[in-house]
């Protein structure tokens, strides 16, 4: 295993965990090359990534990790247990599980939303514990692009604690999903996509 610890990357290439660990711990990625988890697992401890592109088995394990203009891509499945800043852009077209009662937070000023795109899956429900997409501004906001699908695979309840604009598809599958405003804040959603029940509840608040 390989622990790469306080360090930059420029990365424009691939690298690749072929069948071990390699962990980021405090480290900062660069670049438009990818982070492959093949046959193995790459961990984000306290990392940042700038445009990269994840692949493969990843977890986000603790400390807190930012993604700024990433993409998950088909092959890529990341698992989140601590808190993720995301900037800008992220783009999954694999899938993301956020769980532990953690979350994905847009800390940008208030009316800054993050966009979340691609033709994947964002699930805010992991085994037995919650999942949280949320913001550190009562005003912040994510935008969820045409093709993604925000859902509850786990028989935990999912949380959305900021201002939405749906374009996407939210549903619940396993697990119970609230959409509410950040820190008690009137709910805004503004909704040109599928918001649907799949057996259990969505509930919508403020």
């Amino acid at each position: 295993d390989l622990t790469l610890n306080g360090c930059t990357i420029e990365n424009t290439g691939s690298i690749v965990t072929g069948g071990k660990t390699i962990t980021l711990q405090n480290a900062t990625v660069n670049g438009t090359g990818t982070l492959n988890g093949a046959n193995g697992e790459l961990q984000l401890n306290g990392a940042t990534i700038n445009n990269g592109i994840l692949s493969g088995k990843l977890k986000a394990t603790k400390d807190t990790s930012t993604l700024n203009q990433v993409t998950v891509d088909e092959n890529g499945e990341l698992d989140i247990h601590t808190n993720v800043v995301v900037q800008n852009i992220l783009s999954i077209d694999g899938k993301v599980t956020v769980q532990n009662n953690k979350g994905l937070y847009n800390t940008l000023a208030e009316g800054d939303a993050v966009s979340l795109n691609g033709t994947g899956t964002l699930n805010l429900s992991g085994d037995g514990t919650s999942g949280f997409l949320g913001t550190t501004s009562n005003r912040g906001a994510f935008t969820i692009g045409e093709d993604l699908t925000v859902t509850t695979l786990g028989y935990t309840q999912g949380y959305i604690y900021a201002d939405v604009t749906n374009q996407g598809e939210i549903t619940t599958e396993k697990g119970d999903l609230i959409i509410t405003g950040a820190d008690d804040a009137p709910l805004s959603l503004r909704n040109s996509g599928t918001i649907r029940s799949g057996g259990n509840a969505t509930t919508l608040s403020h």
